[in-house]
């Protein structure tokens, strides 16, 4: 399910309103809101940029490999193509979007976040988190 945000906002000496609505949040509405007032008010605004995060083959490297939780069926497997990591469990691979060199985005509200050390991989969702541990 896609994280849904409706916000709305009126100011009642500017005769201002603005709503703002989304169902595929992936940018926070604070400074969604924040950015369109800046620019109301004529305060100065710079347009963030959303290019991806560029990480390097052999730190993705480290990540590839099949994941599995004890004592469950759950099985994820990393890939790599190129300079993109992909996860699935027996379908088509997703791309995930790298956040720093260990995070990496899946979608509205998931994430998930290597630990290249312990040989781990949390994915994390708004109803909590599930760590997967690497196969040798």
């Amino acid at each position: 399910m896609l994280e849904q945000e409706i916000y709305l906002a009126y100011e009642p000496e500017e005769r201002l309103a603005m709503a703002y609505t989304t169902n595929a949040k992936i940018y926070p509405v604070a400074k969604i809101v924040a950015g369109v007032f800046d620019i109301y008010w004529n305060k100065s605004y710079e347009v963030p940029t959303f290019d991806a995060l560029e990480v390097s083959p052999e730190i993705l490297d480290q990540y590839i490999g099949v994941y599995v939780v004890a004592g469950t069926p759950a099985k994820m497997t990393v890939i790599r193509t190129g300079s993109t990591i992909s996860i699935g469990n027996g379908g088509t691979p997703i791309p995930l979007e790298a956040t720093a060199p260990n995070k990496f985005s899946l979608g509205p509200g998931v994430t998930i976040e290597f630990d290249a050390a312990k040989k781990q991989m949390t994915i994390k969702r708004p109803q909590g988190e599930r760590v997967f541990t690497k196969e040798n």
